[in-house]
């Protein structure tokens, strides 16, 4: 059975935040005294741009979840109405 595209997107934006999540805990415990300068403005950025690109996706996901739910109402409500007829 292949995966549903929304079950594709909800794991890759699990990924991206579970690795921005070890970007931030990394640079905050582990890497503290290794970044400086522009390193540190790049680790920091990568961080900032993943964690952008998971919202993005959780964004999209509820979008299309938003539109689903809205097809999925009004084919109950045709079904409702053509029942009552």
């Amino acid at each position: 059975m292949k995966p549903i595209a929304s079950t594709k997107r909800r794991w890759l934006t699990l990924l991206i935040l579970t690795v921005a999540w070890a970007q931030v805990i990394w640079g905050c415990l582990v890497l503290r005294s290794s970044l400086e300068g522009r390193g540190y403005m790049v680790y920091w950025g990568l961080c900032v741009a993943l964690t952008l690109a998971a919202g993005i996706l959780a964004i999209l996901e509820f979008c299309v979840s938003l539109r689903t739910w809205w097809r999925e109402r009004e084919q109950c409500r045709c079904r409702h109405n053509q029942w009552l007829r």
